[in-house]
């Protein structure tokens, strides 16, 4: 990088021809034999004129200059070594300082980690020393409980050999009407056989009344008495939907209903079912929910309480749920929606 140049001591001097080594007054200017030939050589050395003017170059040095100045002028300020000792000594000082702080910042928290330890021990003494006295209080308590009990105790003997004295008078006063009682036994014996004649009699017409009362609920069971709009067919209320539900809604209803989609295990037959109740002289293929699903944890097909189908299943088509079509067992999605058949079991 090129250092400034400062032209200053501006002086108006008159400066004299100087000669070369020969002698020549040509000093400093081209000899006219050294000039090429398009040149023509003055006629007379030049002179100095008195308006020529000399410029002497000072170099002044830069702000900032690290190097020492040129002559014999001593060096001003701190070297670098100096300043690299004092920002060391500076660094170290606020090492220790920032060390201070974190062992006094430590301290403090220890202190009141130790306050706060310290004040919990003592709220944990003085419930303890409550619970000691509260311990003491329970104790007493407990030993005056003792010594009534040990009064009633001595109160209860007391007793009892009354009592004893009592029963021996009444163990006597036993023995005299035992002997009363030997002779009334021997009445009541006589009463018994006569009792025992007239229980078996008794026993002999419960059994007639129970097997009428059997009779009676079978007969009542074999006539059974449907609510309105339910239909009686072999010992069950049937409830046969007209409109559409899904398997899911169909369930609701009929527990709605207070009853369950109809279950068609054996001896029930679907065909019966189907022909008796006219449920093929609605619309061509229609078809009822009934209580049957398929079950994805077993891989079986159940009836509603739990019982495996004990039948063919027709599969031609696809679905979970299981309906009644044209007197048989089939199988749609429970998402479809179908009439139903609801059962539930005749008033008696």
């Amino acid at each position: 990088m090129s250092e400034g140049v400062t032209y200053a001591d501006l002086k108006f001097v008159r400066r004299p021809p100087r000669e070369d080594a020969t002698g020549s007054p040509w000093a400093g200017q081209p000899h006219p034999a050294q000039l090429p030939p398009t040149h023509a050589a003055p006629s007379s050395p030049p002179e100095a004129s008195e308006a020529e003017l000399t410029y002497e170059n000072v170099q002044v040095a830069r702000p900032g200059d690290e190097s020492a100045p040129s002559g014999s002028q001593p060096s001003q300020g701190w070297s670098r070594k100096t300043w690299y000792v004092v920002w060391a000594f500076t660094g170290t000082c606020i090492f220790l300082l920032a060390t201070t702080i974190g062992f006094g910042l430590h301290y403090g928290q220890l202190s009141q980690h130790l306050q706060q330890e310290s004040e919990a021990r003592r709220v944990h003494s003085l419930v303890l020393t409550e619970k000691i006295h509260a311990r003491e209080e329970s104790l007493e308590q407990l030993q005056e409980s003792l010594h009534e009990a040990e009064s009633e105790l001595n109160a209860t003997r007391v007793g009892l050999w009354e009592s004893r004295m009592q029963a021996n008078r009444t163990q006597r006063v036993l023995e005299q009407r035992e002997a009363v009682l030997s002779q009334a036994s021997l009445n009541l014996t006589k009463q018994q056989k006569a009792l025992e004649e007239q229980t078996k009699a008794l026993e002999e017409q419960a059994k007639v009344v129970e097997e009428l009362r059997a009779s009676l609920e079978e007969a009542r069971q074999k006539i059974g008495c449907c609510s309105t709009g339910w239909v009686l067919f072999r010992r069950k209320c049937l409830w046969i939907s007209t409109d559409r539900k899904s398997w899911k809604d169909s369930i609701t209803f009929c527990r709605w209903k207070t009853s369950q989609l109809a279950i068609l295990r054996s001896p029930w037959n679907p065909e019966d079912l189907w022909a008796a109740e006219g449920l093929n002289s609605h619309q061509y293929l229609n078809t009822y929910w009934i209580g049957l699903s398929y079950s994805t944890y077993s891989g079986k097909w159940t009836w509603g309480d739990g019982a495996p189908l004990d039948r063919e299943l027709n599969s031609w088509y696809s679905g979970d749920c299981g309906v009644l079509s044209d007197g048989r067992l089939s199988r749609r999605r429970c998402d479809s929606t179908s009439r139903f058949i609801c059962e539930k079991a005749p008033q008696t």
